[in-house]
């Protein structure tokens, strides 16, 4: 049974914010990784139904609208809908 006390995103298995890695600088992305049409850790080409959306940021360089491919969003402690 799950710690009741336990925050809700780590009893649904997501690791705590504190877990996830830090989205890469968009200074160093490529215009395609800034907009999510390629994974921002990586170079695979991203659809609706591959990616896992990191949120929109806004930086030094604007907006932004990262996404990951499934096998780096794991790797990074990221889940669907996750920041």
């Amino acid at each position: 049974m799950a710690n009741a006390t336990a925050p809700a995103a780590r009893r649904a298995g997501h690791p705590p914010h504190d877990q996830r890695s830090a989205l890469p600088d968009p200074a160093g992305l490529t215009e395609d990784q800034r907009r999510g049409a390629v994974c921002v850790w990586g170079t695979a080409r991203l659809t609706g139904e591959s990616a896992v959306d990191l949120g929109e940021q806004t930086s030094a360089v604007g907006r932004w609208y990262p996404r990951a491919c499934r096998p780096h969003a794991a790797a990074h402690g990221h889940q669907d809908g996750a920041q």
